[in-house]
């Protein structure tokens, strides 16, 4: 991985069976703190751009690590992440049996996934913005899921949850900007791109969000896949 993106390792420790880095301290701000103002378009749109870049380093990082890389069948991915989320006991206005054999029917036309593990947070909250670079910090979540498109809805999530009332974001204009280059790269049409963000959305309502710690998010994620679910045109469209 790039050591540009990624400040480096200093050292390990285990505590309570898990296993944590230790790294060197990384320049930069963060986006709240960055000199210019960012409550326009154009500016909030910058910020977008150099974080998608930002992204598409990182994952450059992680392709060139063979233990780095896995092959998954994304439809059965899928329908063992709804599983999963069931299990959670969550309650949702209406079943979402034949929407998830839908879009896994969908996901089964790409049969094995070659894919790379996923950074699993990759939001404006763990970019570190300096002069010349962007830094990645936080990879308590890396290789969550080797699935592809992960890091960037994660992405566009978190620009729609920070922007400011001022640029009008919306989670669908967000969606559209930090896809717009794997969609292109893989030719994912519409469909598929919609059954993927389905994935994203069960996977992070499983046992991910279920401590007390990502309560306030996964209510927010289950309204989401909630509305998600009854219109999924009006989030990812052609």
């Amino acid at each position: 991985m790039t050591n540009a993106l990624v400040p480096e390792t200093i050292g390990l420790f285990e505590h309570n069976d898990s296993v944590y880095s230790v790294q060197r301290g990384a320049e930069g701000r963060p986006w709240f703190n960055l000199p210019r103002s960012l409550a326009t378009k154009e500016p909030w749109g910058e910020l977008r751009t150099s974080a998608i870049d930002a992204l598409q380093q990182f994952h450059e990082g992680v392709a060139s690590v063979p233990e780095w890389r896995a092959q998954i069948h994304l439809g059965d991915t899928l329908r063992t992440a709804y599983k999963a989320f069931c299990k959670t006991g969550a309650e949702l206005a209406y079943p979402l049996n034949t929407f998830t054999d839908s879009m896994s029917n969908e996901l089964d036309k790409l049969g094995v996934w070659d894919g790379i593990f996923q950074h699993g947070d990759f939001g404006l909250s763990n970019l570190l913005f300096g002069e010349n670079r962007i830094s990645v910090i936080d990879l308590e979540d890396f290789g969550i899921t080797a699935m592809p498109l992960y890091d960037e809805f994660t992405l566009a999530l978190s620009l729609n949850t920070l922007a400011p009332t001022s640029v009008k974001s919306t989670l669908a204009s967000e969606l559209s900007a930090c896809i717009q280059p794997m969609k292109a790269q893989f030719s994912f049409n519409q469909k598929t791109v919609q059954a993927l963000f389905l994935l994203h959305l069960l996977l992070r309502l499983g046992k991910w969000s279920c401590g007390e710690k990502r309560q306030p998010l996964r209510l927010k994620l289950l309204h989401l896949l909630e509305q998600y679910a009854n219109n999924p045109d009006a989030y990812i469209g052609t």
